[in-house]
């Protein structure tokens, strides 16, 4: 699962925490859609709406990686989307950023959409929204390790966000999710955890699903940096043993995933970057 995704995943299920997370007061019980633009087929992951008449329509987007016409993307959306179906109502753009870094910036031609009354375009950060929140993040603190500096952190927090979790005494079905959820940020800010080191740290049991998917991926970590480490140092250099690693690990998520595997000869055409960035995809995905 990867980050992006985990966040939408949340929100499917509890939409109104949005609003919540970025501290806007709305009417009515929300509702989380992908839709598809159809004038330009492309498909939107986030979309809340409601049927109260105050409601405020919201073109959502979590954003985990620079991208430097995100503005303008999910501009193009929403104005398509607005003009398919003839909506005069409320609404506005929220982009919701993982990390500070991955903010482009706000085009000077777009400025006047954060400034009007209210704001027609929100940026906001996920770190300092759920800072604001503190001890009152509820379910939302599953999101809390995506923006944890250091294991140190995680190790004098976790409990903590757990405990607050508990408190709410919710189903048993909505607690396994919510610990599915933490599992998954806690796997894709540390991917380096072991099994063992992971259920030390849940509280509440997850599903069977999700400890499949830990241990799916130490296994092929661990398979991945044996067979990464054989071919380093055939290569006897330093950026040869990066590549080796990354072709191994690769390889080993391909095979786990019932992929393709390319062979060896393919990827070792490819840049470090390019390894590093296919082998990002198959972790996180």
């Amino acid at each position: 699962m990867k980050t992006d995704e985990l966040i939408y995943e949340y929100f499917k299920e509890k939409p109104n925490d949005l609003f919540r997370l970025i501290d806007q007061e709305v009417k009515g019980d929300y509702i989380f859609e992908s839709v598809t633009v159809k004038t330009t087929e492309k498909r939107m992951d986030g979309f809340l709406y409601s049927q109260d008449k105050d409601s405020l329509h919201t073109f959502f987007e979590a954003q985990g990686w620079l991208d430097e016409w995100i503005y303008w993307r999910l501009g193009r959306y929403a104005f398509t989307w607005l003009e398919m179906n003839k909506y005069a109502g409320n609404w506005q753009m929220v982009v919701l950023f993982l990390d500070p870094s991955y903010d482009p910036g706000l085009p000077k031609q777009l400025e006047a959409l954060t400034s009007c009354e209210p704001p027609v375009l929100r940026r906001c950060y996920l770190k300092d929204c759920l800072k604001k929140l503190g001890d009152n993040a509820g379910e939302l603190n599953v999101l809390k390790p995506l923006v944890t500096r250091s294991r140190k952190e995680l190790d004098q927090n976790i409990n903590t966000w757990q405990n607050q979790i508990k408190a709410l005494d919710l189903e048993e079905e909505r607690l396994r999710t919510l610990a599915d959820l933490l599992i998954y940020a806690i796997i894709e800010r540390f991917k380096t955890l072991s099994k063992e080191e992971l259920k030390k740290m849940i509280n509440f049991r997850p599903s069977e699903d999700s400890l499949a998917v830990i241990e799916f991926k130490e296994e092929a970590r661990t398979e991945g940096r044996a067979q990464g480490r054989a071919e380093g140092r055939a290569e006897g250099r330093a950026e040869g043993r990066a590549e080796g690693i990354l072709i191994g690990s690769i390889q080993t998520f391909q095979k786990f995933k019932g992929l393709p595997v390319q062979n060896t000869e393919s990827l070792e055409k490819l840049s470090l970057e390019e390894l590093k960035q296919l082998s990002d995809r198959l972790m996180s995905s």
